[in-house]
Parts: C-alpha cells; structure tokens; sequence
C-alpha cells in the first residue's frame, strides 16, 4: 500500500531540521510527503531526501495572502502502464518549466478533473482571482506567488472590479462579484477566501494521484492566478 504523509505540526520550524536531515528511514517511510506554508528550508531538505529515491514524491504548497502555489518534485515518473513514456523530473532549486500551451492545457485539464469549473459561483471566484491577479501585478510590478513581500490590495477594491467587468465582458461572462469576497480579497489575500482551500486542495489531490498510479503528467508547478486564468479562458501570461 503506497504511504503518505502530510507535514507534521512541528516540521514548519527550522530546529526540527536536525530530526529530519538524521532520521532519514523515517521520512522515506513514505512514498508520497506533502507540506503546505512550512519553512523553505523544511521544503528543500525534504526534497534533497526524496530526490534521491525515484520512487518518492514531494508536494509542496502555499496558501499565505496573495502567495498561494503548488508545485510536486519527481525523479521519474512514468506516464501510463509500465513501459510507458518515462518523464525526468526535477528538484526543487531549478527553476520549473515554463509556462507554454502545452502546460497551460496540462493545468485545464488537471482543474477540469478536480472540481466543475462551470459552476456560477467557481466561474465568479476565477474571475476575482484573474482581475485581482492583474492588478496585483500592475501595482507591485509582480505576480502573485513570485514574491515574498506580503503586499495585499487594500483600497484597490474599485480597481480590481474594473478589471473583473473588462474580463466579464471580453469573455462573456454573465456572473458578478461577492462584494464580501472583493473586500476580503482586497485586504486580506487569496488564501482567505472559502473557495482556495476547495481548488488548491483538489488540484493537490489529484497531483498526489497521477504520481502515485501513473495516471497522467504532472503539473510540476502552478500559480494560483493561473489555475483561474485557464479556467475563465483568458490569455496565460503569467510565469510560475
């Protein structure tokens, strides 16, 4: 039976790296670790562990104001049955790969699995994630997740409904913001909102699912503003 393992508690501090960094049996007990918002330094000395074994995964995640990702480290991976197409992975200090059609068609497809992106009330929450994305990026000069500063969007409320009618009315869209979920937005980032927990997790979820069977290409790493942009539609542009 394949062994998964979320974080521990006490993994987010860095004085439990000792226990992690000796105690190496104990995490490769494990064919699958899974972390959300621990230390940086957790991440990548969890990565330099798995990396090593072809068989072990790693997902990492972030739901912390605007900084909200997933991105999963695989040695090998094989597409299909044994004998399938055999995809070499990286770890976590490259960059990873780049946004292309291919890759954005890749997230589509993945979120199209995971939850039903013609929901009214899921188009809605892509459409205020796509809008506050772009005016995010407009007036901190970058995109949501690339970054570390905790920055938000307090008082740009007005300007982040403009862009959430422009993008309406390009795509032709006929749902409306919650007033209620602009504010807290605006305020307090991404990971506040109801519907973040729900998309992030079900995209990780599947993530977990295609390492562990073999069931399909990962998705390697994405950006929130992108899982929202592929499902309204509208032009990718951001770079994970």
């Amino acid at each position: 039976m394949k062994q998964v393992s979320s974080a521990l508690p006490d993994w987010r501090r860095p004085p439990a790296l000792p226990r992690l960094q000796s105690d190496t049996d104990f995490v490769l007990g494990f064919d699958l670790v899974v972390t959300c918002n621990v230390d940086r330094i957790v991440e990548e000395t969890l990565g330099e562990v798995l990396y090593h074994h072809p068989k072990k995964y790693l997902i990492i995640s972030r739901a912390s104001g605007f900084n909200v990702k997933l991105r999963s480290q695989y040695r090998e991976h094989i597409v299909g049955d044994e004998g399938g197409q055999i995809l070499h992975g990286i770890d976590l200090h490259p960059h990873p790969e780049p946004v292309t059609d291919e890759k954005a068609d890749r997230v589509l497809q993945a979120l199209s699995t995971s939850v039903d992106i013609s929901s009214p009330t899921l188009q809605a929450f892509y459409l205020l994630i796509t809008a506050s994305s772009k005016v995010f990026r407009d007036i901190h000069g970058f995109v949501p997740g690339s970054g570390r500063a905790a920055v938000y969007l307090a008082g740009h409320e007005e300007d982040v409904m403009a862009e959430a009618t422009a993008i309406a009315s390009r795509r032709g869209l006929s749902v409306q913001l919650n007033e209620d979920d602009l504010r807290v937005c605006c305020e307090k980032g991404w990971s506040e909102l109801h519907l973040t927990s729900k998309v992030l997790g079900a995209m990780m979820s599947l993530e977990g699912t295609k390492l562990l069977q073999s069931t399909g290409r990962p998705v390697n790493a994405c950006l929130f503003g992108m899982i929202a942009q592929v499902a309204l539609g509208d032009a990718v542009e951001l770079e994970a």
